[in-house]
């Protein structure tokens, strides 16, 4: 019988115990058994110790994380070892991620595609591989594969698809330090996150709100086909199943870490993004119904009355959090020149090709799917929101035929 292999990986700075992110909500939701395995990473930048989490050590980790993605690749190391030793020929691979988590699962998704599982015994010779591959670049030419595909002849390799990938908010923003012959400074991307005919779906979920330059979105390429490995060897390949959503919020408010009582901003898009895993019928994941019902959809029970919990409730009108507002870092960052090649609004203008952030909302293109939630939001006068880049989109017909 064929399991399910799930992997949770969550943003920068998060951990268990601070306030849950939506990550962590579907770890401690999902059915823990033997036909479905879950495995929860905390997010790229955080320490495992509580001890020593507002040491200076800690905080400059943390902004290692941010800058360099420092712990990434250690992060995918650790989701791709639990991956080797537990994969059985016919098991579904499911990967989830929030903001560097997200980026960090794509990732993953990547190596797999490029390179493959290896048996459990070769795990400690695959650092050197990794190592390669992610040198590679996205857009670079096929010839920079010739050494991996070299390391292949050496292991017992499995070729595998993913079946479901669940983003929250991509970001990656990693600063990569090389020798290149117009810069010493390379944004990095790695090979196969955007594109990768091993994945036949992905969920996206987008933030309207969010202004911080280090927090751009990374789309995922549209119009892909599905071929369940590398290998483009289908006659006819199903199109690739993809769905990217906007919601109402700031990159923290959609999945992030926000006290419980006002949540209900990421809690709706976690119900959105289970209600994606249910459509899949038979691939779909088996879910706690207790946990589900009251930390995700905040219902009453004899647990929270007891202990007289205060559980938010799916919301679009939930508050929002901009960290522009809570930390002083971020307002400065903004006044740093950055490319004007690097900004998503077209026809970004600027000076010897550099241009000031300074809190640039970001830019939703044309025929973008907009969930229902941001108008429900709009439409309500007390709240006051009506972010310019939401300027211009209207909520489909049925929408207005039946309000919420």
């Amino acid at each position: 019988m064929s399991r399910k292999l799930i992997i949770c990986l969550d943003g920068t700075g998060n951990e268990v115990e601070q306030n849950e992110s939506n990550i962590l909500r579907l770890y401690k939701c999902l059915q823990h058994n033997d036909n479905q395995l879950v495995y929860y990473e905390p997010g790229v930048g955080t320490l495992s110790t509580r001890p020593f989490a507002d040491s200076l050590f800690a905080k400059t980790r943390l902004v290692a994380g941010l800058a360099f993605g420092w712990g990434l690749h250690a992060n995918v190391l650790h989701a791709y070892s639990f991956l080797c030793e537990n994969y059985r020929e016919g098991d579904r691979l499911y990967f989830f991620g929030y903001s560097r988590g997200a980026y960090t699962a794509r990732v993953l998704a990547g190596f797999i595609n490029d390179f493959g599982l290896v048996a459990p015994h070769e795990l400690h010779l695959i650092g050197p591989v990794f190592k390669a591959w992610r040198k590679l670049r996205q857009d670079g030419p096929n010839e920079q594969f010739a050494p991996l595909r070299i390391s292949e002849q050496f292991f017992h390799l499995r070729r595998v698809s993913i079946r479901f990938l669940g983003l929250w908010d991509t970001v990656s923003s990693m600063i990569r330090i090389r020798l290149q012959k117009d810069t010493f400074i390379e944004f990095g991307t790695h090979s196969s996150v955007d594109e990768n005919p091993s994945v036949k779906a992905v969920r996206h979920v987008l933030s309207i709100d969010e202004t911080r330059c280090f927090f751009r979105q990374q789309m995922w390429q549209e119009g892909q086909e599905y071929h369940g490995t590398r290998f483009r060897s289908k006659k006819h390949p199903e199109p690739q199943d993809v769905k990217q959503v906007w919601f109402p919020g700031t990159h923290t408010d959609v999945a992030g870490s926000v006290p419980e009582a006002e949540a209900g901003l990421a809690k709706q898009t976690m119900q959105w993004m289970r209600q994606e895993l249910d459509d899949l019928g038979v691939d779909s994941l088996e879910f706690r119904p207790l946990y589900y019902d009251r930390y995700v959809l905040g219902k009453k029970d004899k647990v929270t009355e007891r202990m007289n919990l205060d559980v938010s409730k799916p919301s679009a009108k939930a508050p929002l959090h901009s960290q522009m507002k809570l930390r002083k870092v971020w307002p400065i960052l903004e006044l740093f020149p950055r490319l004007v090649r690097r900004s998503n609004w077209p026809g970004q203008k600027g000076f010897l090709g550099y241009y000031l952030p300074l809190a640039q909302f970001r830019h939703i293109p044309d025929g973008a799917d907009i969930h229902s939630s941001a108008f429900e939001r709009r439409a309500d006068p007390s709240l006051s929101y009506n972010p310019r880049n939401l300027q211009g989109f209207n909520p489909p017909k049925e929408d207005l035929e039946n309000p919420v």
